[in-house]
């Protein structure tokens, strides 16, 4: 058990999430976000959120969770 966290559960979160990958205008579209300190990973992850139409988006990242709501989305930060 790594971090005291059971590996099935982990798992099972996992199953749960699907990988899409990203279009050559949403890597254009995270350099032009206008929040201040936004880094480019960052941007790239709204801008999959947002390509998606995710209606939230989990980060623990302060500056991805600023620019996250500023676009309507709901922040998700588990405990």
């Amino acid at each position: 058990m790594r971090h005291r966290i059971d590996q099935l559960l982990i798992t099972a979160v996992l199953d749960g999430v699907t990988l899409t990958p990203l279009r050559r205008d949403q890597f254009r579209e995270a350099g032009l976000y206008p929040q201040e300190g936004l880094r480019s990973l960052d941007g790239l992850h709204l801008a999959g959120a947002l390509g998606v139409e995710a209606s939230a988006i989990l980060t623990y990242d302060i500056r991805l969770a600023e620019a996250a709501r500023a676009h309507g989305l709901e922040v998700v930060a588990p405990e």
